[in-house]
C-alpha cells in the first residue's frame, strides 16, 4: 500500500476545503468592496471558517488568530494587546454589512457570534447550522417524515363543491384583496423596520428627501485656512481638506451603510459649512472639539461637550471623570470618551446624527457603532428603550497603543 505523505495530505485538505460552500462564500466575501481593500480581515475570515471546515470540534483560540494570522509572537499577551478582538469587531461589522447587501442572495451566510472566534454558517431557508456542520445536513430529516396518505377522490370533488363560490361573491373577495394588500405590504414594512436597529436609527435621515450632509471637524483649528481664493496652490489646497485618519475611517463606517440604502450624501468641513447648509436636510456631524456644530447642537442636550477636554453630564456637573488629558503622549492613552446620538435639533430644523469623541479614536469608535446592529439592538435592551426615540450614549473607547479598541456604553439618554 502507498505511504500517504503530508504534501498528500495538505493536498487532499485543499480539494476538500476548494469544494465546500461555506469555502466559496468565505472566497466571495474577501472580493467585495467591503472587505477587498482589509487584507488583515480577508486573512482573519478565511483562516477562521477554514479552521471550522477542517476542525468541526474544536474551538478557535484568540492567540490562534493572533500568531498565526497577524504574526504575533509566541509569547502573545491578550490582556496586553487587543489587536485581535479589534479586528474580530471590524469583521464582524463588514459581514454584517456584506450580508445584508453585496452578500444578500448567498446561499451560506457567515457570521461570528460575540465573544466567539469561530464562525456559525446558515442558509436563508434554515435556522443557523452548528459550526462546522453544513447547512444543508438538516434537509435530510424531512426524508424521515411520514407520507401523507393522498385524500380520496370523491371527497375531493366534495369538498370542492362545497367550496364554490358565486360570481360576484369571487368578484367582492377581489377587491378586498386588492384594498387590503397595498395596507399589508405597508405594514410588513413598517414590523420589518422597528425589528431592525439599524433601521430604527437611521430612518429619521434616510426616510427625508434631501442627501444627508456629513459635516466633519479638522484638527487644525487653531490655523485658520487662507480666504478661498482661485490662486491657492495644489499644496494650500490639500492641506485645506486634511482630515485624521480616524475621522476617515469614522466616515467610510456611515458611507458605507448609506451606499447600501442607496442614500445620496455629501462631506464638507465644518469650519466651511454654515448653518444654511443643515436647515430641514438630514445632517450627520463628526468629531467634537474641532467641530463648532456639533458643540452648538448638543449644548442643550444632558450630554455635552465642556471646556475642550471632557463630557459633562448636567444632572451631575461636578462629575469630571469622563476626560482626556491633552498633555500626556500619545502612546501613552488607554481611555477616551465619545457622544453617539441621533435626535431632531432645533437649531437644523431636522435629525441630526453625532459622531464624536473626546479625541479622534473616540470618533473613530463611535463612527463604528453606529452601523453595528449588534451594539445598537444591546443598547436599547440596556436602556429599555426604543431606538425610535430621539437618544444619546456616552461611550468608554478603549485605546492601546494608538489605536481604537471596545466601545462600551456608560451613560444614555432617552426622550
Amino acid at each position: 500500500m502507498a505511504k500517504t505523505t503530508d504534501t498528500d495530505h495538505m493536498a487532499n485538505e485543499h480539494l476538500a476545503i476548494e469544494s465546500d460552500p461555506r469555502w466559496q462564500a468565505a472566497e466571495r466575501a474577501t472580493q467585495s468592496s467591503m472587505l477587498s481593500r482589509a487584507p488583515q480581515l480577508k486573512a482573519i475570515l478565511l483562516f477562521i471558517v477554514r479552521q471550522a471546515i477542517l476542525h468541526p470540534d474544536n474551538p478557535i483560540h484568540e492567540s490562534e488568530i493572533a500568531r498565526d494570522v497577524l504574526g504575533r509572537r509566541s509569547d502573545f499577551n491578550s490582556d496586553v494587546d487587543n489587536i485581535v478582538r479589534v479586528q474580530m469587531r471590524h469583521l464582524r461589522k463588514k459581514l454584517d454589512l456584506y450580508f445584508s447587501s453585496e452578500g444578500k442572495d448567498e446561499k451560506v451566510k457567515i457570521e461570528i457570534p460575540l465573544g466567539a472566534y469561530k464562525p456559525v454558517f446558515s442558509t436563508q431557508s434554515q435556522s443557523p447550522a452548528a459550526p462546522g456542520i453544513p447547512a444543508e445536513a438538516g434537509a435530510s430529516a424531512a426524508a424521515d417524515l411520514p407520507a401523507v396518505p393522498p385524500m380520496p377522490a370523491s371527497a375531493s370533488v366534495a369538498l370542492k363543491s362545497s367550496r364554490r363560490l358565486p360570481r360576484w361573491a369571487f368578484a367582492v373577495l377581489l377587491a378586498i384583496c386588492a384594498l387590503l394588500l397595498p395596507l399589508g405590504i405597508f405594514l410588513w414594512h413598517r414590523t420589518q423596520a422597528k425589528a431592525d436597529p439599524l433601521m430604527q436609527v437611521w430612518s429619521p435621515l434616510l426616510t427625508m428627501p434631501d442627501s444627508v450632509v456629513i459635516s466633519v471637524g479638522r484638527p487644525f483649528p487653531e490655523h485658520p485656512d487662507p480666504a478661498p481664493s482661485p490662486n491657492l496652490n495644489i499644496s494650500q489646497h490639500i492641506w485645506r481638506s486634511e482630515f485624521s485618519l480616524q475621522a476617515v475611517s469614522a466616515i467610510s463606517q456611515m458611507a458605507g451603510f448609506l451606499q447600501t440604502q442607496k442614500k445620496p450624501f455629501r462631506v464638507g468641513a465644518s469650519d466651511v459649512n454654515t448653518l444654511a447648509d443643515f436647515h430641514k436636510r438630514p445632517t450627520i456631524l463628526v468629531n467634537a472639539n474641532d467641530n463648532q456644530w456639533t458643540l452648538l447642537v448638543t449644548k442643550p442636550l444632558r450630554f455635552h461637550f465642556a471646556s475642550g477636554n471632557y463630557i459633562q453630564d448636567s444632572e451631575h456637573p461636578e462629575n469630571r471623570d469622563w476626560h482626556v488629558d491633552f498633555n500626556q503622549p500619545y502612546m501613552n492613552q488607554t481611555e477616551d470618551y465619545a457622544i453617539v446620538a441621533r435626535f431632531h435639533s432645533p437649531s437644523t430644523g431636522g435629525p441630526v446624527m453625532v459622531i464624536a469623541g473626546i479625541s479622534s479614536n473616540g470618533s473613530e469608535a463611535a463612527g463604528e457603532f453606529i452601523v453595528s446592529p449588534d451594539a445598537l439592538a444591546a443598547l436599547a435592551r440596556q436602556a429599555h428603550a426604543s431606538l425610535d426615540k430621539d437618544f444619546e450614549a456616552v461611550l468608554r473607547v478603549q485605546v492601546v497603543g494608538g489605536n481604537t479598541g471596545a466601545a462600551t456604553v456608560i451613560a444614555y439618554q432617552f426622550w
